[in-house]
């Protein structure tokens, strides 16, 4: 009846649902989230290289920060899921 302990079910259960999208994290930035939004909708849909572009050229202080972000995420692509920056 019993099928485990229950950190043991819980376990099994998420190693079945294992995320494999690259993800990069950033913590303690001091801009706002309204300003950050403004250069997420920017390149939110698009491509990489058309991402980078576009955070390259934007003048808001969030682009750098978020293009910095998006570059680690290429990083963890390529290191963690052996992922080829070309087709990302």
């Amino acid at each position: 009846m019993a099928k485990g302990h229950r950190s043991q079910v819980k376990r099994e259960r998420n190693e079945r649902t294992k995320e494999t999208r690259p993800t990069a994290k950033l913590s303690y930035a001091r801009v706002s989230v309204q300003k950050a939004c403004f250069v997420l909708d920017a390149i939110r849909g698009k491509d990489v290289q058309t991402a980078l572009g576009i955070l390259a050229y934007n003048p808001r202080y969030a682009s750098s920060l978020i293009e910095k972000l998006l570059k680690s995420a290429i990083a963890n692509a390529e290191n963690n899921n052996g992922l080829n920056p070309e087709n990302l």
